[in-house]
């Protein structure tokens, strides 16, 4: 089995998680998803860079490992009306969407070399968290 069979594997196993907890509205599930997803793209870029020493590759690692570190601020004891928490929810989703589309955009316009599933994945990701996006921002304008 080749490298590219088992991140599209466990990409597409994070995106159903991700899919699911959007469907579910659970905030865990979701944010485990992404924490999950983040570190492909890390490994992945890790290995491109190791390969090209092209400097796009860092770029990545440094994107995916600041969405890894927001997926891992936990809020469990913080009601979701505090204005606070939404304010600074709808900035953490924001960055979740930018990466993801950021990412999504650059391999499905074919301007670096990895599989579309990967694209696709990023897409789906970006278009999910705007649901949510739209549910903190109208929370924080209270």
């Amino acid at each position: 089995m080749s490298i590219d069979w088992v991140f599209t594997i466990l990409g597409g196993a994070c995106t159903v998680t991700f899919l699911y907890g959007l469907v579910k509205m659970n905030r865990m599930l979701i944010l485990n998803a992404l924490f999950y997803y983040s570190f492909l793209p890390i490994i992945g870029e890790s290995m491109g860079y190791l390969q090209t020493k092209s400097t796009h590759h860092i770029l990545f690692i440094g994107l995916f490992l600041c969405q890894l570190i927001l997926t891992t601020l936990k809020f469990e004891k913080i009601d979701d009306t505090v204005t606070l928490f939404s304010k600074f929810a709808v900035r953490a989703i924001g960055c979740f969407i930018v990466i993801n589309a950021l990412a999504a955009g650059l391999v499905l316009g074919k301007i670096v070399q990895v599989s579309m599933i990967y694209g696709v994945y990023h897409l789906i990701i970006a278009v999910g968290l705007l649901g949510p996006l739209t549910k903190r921002l109208k929370l924080s304008r209270k």
